[in-house]
């Protein structure tokens, strides 16, 4: 099992150790195993309202049979644009889908994987799939480059190198001199939970993550919140980063 660093739009780079072709393989059995049974739950009651020769019978056979179908083709990608990444298999297996920096998949990066898997695993019986995993240096098939995205394995913590400075103005006029006291790590979970809110749609859970945050950060620095009562909390997270760039303080 390899691993692969990547740059996240938060400027920290992290190793996430890969899945693995052994592990994409036993996922990818658990899948079909738990597709057998849906077949068998299915497709034995279609067989015999077929054969039963009445019109009634008929439909229903074809009925089940249609669903099936839809079921068997669109069970990879339901399942991991509603699990984030994860069919039943993976889940099984803890690996999991990700884009190449480190974020959640939209549904068109998985839309545009599940497309190829089609031709890679179906119609070619996965020939291709594992050729290609087997030959990429981030384990990634036909779809994963397609998409810009990674399988990676959840059984090992990840570890992050931070990269976190950014070039500062020089007429720059830091506000909060004591971000001294904060960590490098500090700093990687601010700008986490700043790109964590970014991909939250509901504003009010946006803006409860950016205020908890906000809350930490005040309690750890000694700030009165009275004091930025009329700053918006995501400009004051990202001052705070700021400020950080600007005294150049590196902790581990």
């Amino acid at each position: 099992m390899g691993q692969t660093g990547v740059l996240t739009t938060q400027n920290i780079n992290i190793d996430y150790p890969l899945a693995g072709l052994g592990n994409r393989i036993l996922a990818h059995l658990i899948d079909g195993l738990i597709l057998l049974v849906i077949a068998l739950v299915m497709l034995i009651p279609a067989v015999f309202s077929l054969i039963s020769q009445t019109q009634t019978g008929r439909i229903v056979g074809i009925v089940l049979f249609s669903l099936y179908g839809m079921i068997f083709l669109l069970y990879s990608l339901i399942l991991e644009i509603y699990f984030n990444g994860q069919t039943f298999g993976k889940k099984m297996m803890k690996i999991k889908v990700i884009r190449q920096d480190g974020s959640i998949p939209t549904v068109g990066n998985y839309i545009m994987r599940w497309l190829l898997r089609l031709v890679e695993v179906y119609l070619f019986y996965g020939i291709i799939a594992i050729i290609t995993i087997a030959a990429s240096k981030k384990e990634q098939r036909l779809g994963d480059m397609a998409a810009g995205t990674l399988v990676i394995s959840l059984n090992k913590p990840v570890r992050f190198q931070s990269t976190i400075y950014r070039d500062i103005p020089e007429d720059y006029t830091p506000r909060f001199p004591q971000v001294v006291m904060l960590s490098e790590k500090d700093i990687y979970i601010i700008q986490n939970v700043i790109s964590e809110a970014s991909r939250t749609y509901n504003a009010a859970d946006r803006l409860s993550l950016l205020n908890k945050a906000r809350a930490k950060v005040e309690q750890r620095l000694n700030i009165k919140p009275e004091d930025i009562a009329n700053v918006d909390s995501l400009i004051f997270l990202k001052t705070v980063i700021a400020d950080y760039n600007f005294y150049g303080q590196s902790r581990v």
